[in-house]
């Protein structure tokens, strides 16, 4: 299917002069004065936001967070961020990564894929310690002037190796809240990681398990059991789950007709198209459109 793309959060953002520095693997983020007027900005990089002083409020995939000094807010890939309010004395620091730099320097050991995504999903803020502030901290600046300084020689070597370090402290620090078995790395999480990848990568998403079963060079039944086994949810209800995410953007967060959201996210007609919002939603697309929820 032949569509225009949208512009992604990143090149909104970098055009709105948000970040102290943007290339196509990292950003650091240092102004958000522009943010409310964009609307709902599709992120689709690895989020990581720290209030250093201050507080905020911020809107993202239709739930609200409050975040205060101290507070680490995540988001995965592919969230809507809008409604943010922040205190007059609000500072903070802010560092995205892209997927594919997270997957090529992805730490071994520790917290799971499932896990985090998982957890991150349901609960994005972390409150850290005095000392855990004063290392993302360190990192951050560290990072951003070897990026923003003089060209070296060894320029994306050196930022790896920082990233690097920087993920395995990040690692260790989330196991303090996140209560996982250790990561293996067996076939059925790394085609379970293919999995996520692909769904939360893709628009618009095949709503068949079929479709990323044969992508992955698996039997649906496979994907099936591992989708259940690791995340104890079947590979039909995550599919689910992530096109209701864009069903629900489009409907409230878009201008286009629902005829025009029907056709451009795949679905038959418009029948097949109202009784998924119904099942999903309880609501009709229109009234789903028309709706606070």
């Amino acid at each position: 299917m032949n569509q225009e793309s949208e512009p992604s959060g990143l090149e909104m953002l970098r055009a709105a002069g948000a970040t102290a520095y943007c290339d196509d693997r990292i950003a650091f983020i240092d102004n958000l004065n522009n943010l409310p007027h964009l609307g709902a900005v599709r992120i689709d990089l690895f989020f990581m936001l720290l209030c250093m002083r201050g507080s905020a409020t911020v809107g993202f995939n239709d739930r609200t967070f409050d975040i205060a000094a101290g507070d680490l807010l995540i988001c995965h890939p592919d969230v809507f961020i809008e409604r943010t309010r922040r205190s007059a004395d609000f500072d903070f620091r802010c560092i995205c990564l892209s997927r594919e730099l997270m997957e090529h320097l992805s730490v071994s050991g520790g917290v799971t894929t499932w896990d985090l995504f998982f957890f991150i999903d349901q609960s994005p803020v972390f409150s850290l310690r005095s000392d855990e502030v004063h290392t993302f901290s360190l990192y951050y600046d560290l990072i951003l002037s070897r990026l923003t300084d003089r060209p070296r020689h060894f320029q994306r070597e050196l930022t790896n190796a920082l990233l690097q370090a920087f993920l395995y402290d990040f690692h260790d620090l989330l196991q303090r809240f996140v209560s996982t078995s250790t990561a293996k790395r067996s076939p059925a999480e790394k085609n379970f990681r293919a999995f996520i990848n692909m769904l939360t990568s893709t628009y618009p998403k095949p709503r068949h398990v079929q479709d990323y079963a044969d992508r992955l060079c698996v039997t649906p039944k496979y994907l099936s059991a591992i989708c259940k086994r690791i995340s104890g949810r079947p590979a039909a209800d995550i599919i689910a789950y992530y096109v209701a995410q864009d069903v629900k953007y489009q409907l409230k967060k878009t201008d286009k007709c629902i005829k025009q959201i029907c056709h451009e996210l795949g679905f038959p007609n418009l029948s097949f198209f109202g009784r998924f919002t119904k099942k999903h939603f309880g609501k009709p697309p229109r009234r789903l459109r028309l709706s606070d929820d």
